[in-house]
């Protein structure tokens, strides 16, 4: 399995270079399973701000997605999940954010809401594209609280079992009430919670859950990172899950 967080294009220009190297990494490698969050399109890109783009934001995420339709000829069994973001320039601004829809069907490809929890052959995995973990640290009363700090932030997430524990919400992010209590919650402890973050990349055993926190595919004008995990056997987890991060 891989786990993948946008931007996947660096922020000096719209080539997707970083995105170009990660399929063909998929390509090589054949995992089961790829889970990629957005934003496919920053809205806080330059080149998308500058409004000097010559088609459609729609169009242009229509043929980023066809790249990874692609991939059913070169690894047919690889599923890629994508799960949407509030802040991708094209899509709906608000929190939780109904999946993407794209102009063409491909039968490799899946969109997911953010938040979502999967069902992967018995392995639960909850995923959000939405940076709690640098929202609950912008809050968080800690004086004096010792320990892992980045396990304490994922463990509010799964102690209160909802993808977003924190209200009222930081500016920017548009969170429905009504939505939130139908959609945020988390039905289950899963057994690997991804929480793509601004923070540096991680991998936790947190009461538990395997936390993951894959950083972004791209860092600014460079390449950045992403996550792979192997699951040998559901019978006795997390000890059967072995993760490491890996440079794009």
């Amino acid at each position: 399995m891989l786990v993948v967080a946008g931007p996947y294009t660096t922020s000096d220009n719209m080539s997707y270079e970083p995105l170009k190297d990660f399929i063909t990494y998929v390509g090589n490698h054949r995992p089961h399973v790829v889970i990629m969050t957005g934003p496919f399109m920053d809205c806080d890109h330059t080149k998308v701000k500058d409004n000097t783009m010559a088609e459609t934001y729609k169009s242009f995420f229509d043929k980023l997605v066809d790249s990874l339709g692609e991939l059913t000829a070169i690894s047919p069994f690889t599923k890629v999940y994508i799960v949407s973001s509030s802040k991708d320039v094209f899509h709906v601004n608000m929190y939780p954010t109904p999946p993407y829809c794209s102009r063409k069907r491909h039968t490799n490809v899946h969109f997911l809401s953010d938040p979502c929890t999967l069902n992967v052959n018995g392995i639960v995995i909850g995923v959000t594209s939405t940076d709690i973990l640098m929202h609950i640290s912008q809050e968080e009363i800690s004086m004096g609280m010792g320990g892992d700090k980045l396990a304490r932030l994922a463990n509010h997430v799964l102690t209160q079992q909802t993808y977003y524990p924190l209200w009222p919400p930081p500016p920017g992010l548009c969170l429905d009430a009504a939505l939130w209590a139908a959609h945020a919650q988390l039905p289950t402890t899963p057994h690997i919670l991804v929480l793509p973050s601004n923070f540096r990349y991680f991998i936790k055993d947190v009461n538990g859950c395997v936390v993951v926190n894959p950083e972004h595919l791209t860092k600014g004008t460079g390449g950045g990172t992403f996550s792979r995990i192997l699951i040998t056997d559901n019978g006795d987890l997390p000890k059967n899950i072995a993760a490491q991060i890996v440079r794009i």
